[in-house]
């Protein structure tokens, strides 16, 4: 939400910007602008991206403990099981 938010408020102050331009000058002004605003949002993706495999490991680490878990709760009660017979 917070990535979606930062860009959807990058690209309508770049909106907002280029509204603003009245003559060559200002395009000019507006085009190198531009290029600090890809770097910015380069920047910013590279640590989304960081973020999101983060939690994506994250979430297989949980995964394979709770599985384990699993598997120790149902061997257990299936030689619980066993020596009840």
């Amino acid at each position: 939400m917070e990535a979606t938010k930062a860009y959807t408020d990058t690209g309508l102050a770049q909106l907002r910007t280029l509204m603003t331009v009245k003559d060559a000058e200002g395009l000019k002004s507006y085009m190198e602008g531009q290029q600090k605003v890809a770097k910015d949002l380069a920047e910013r993706m590279k640590g989304d991206a960081e973020k999101v495999v983060a939690l994506q490991q994250d979430f297989v680490q949980q995964s394979q403990k709770m599985t384990e878990e699993n598997v120790k709760q149902a061997q257990a009660t299936a030689t619980k099981a066993t020596a009840q017979k």
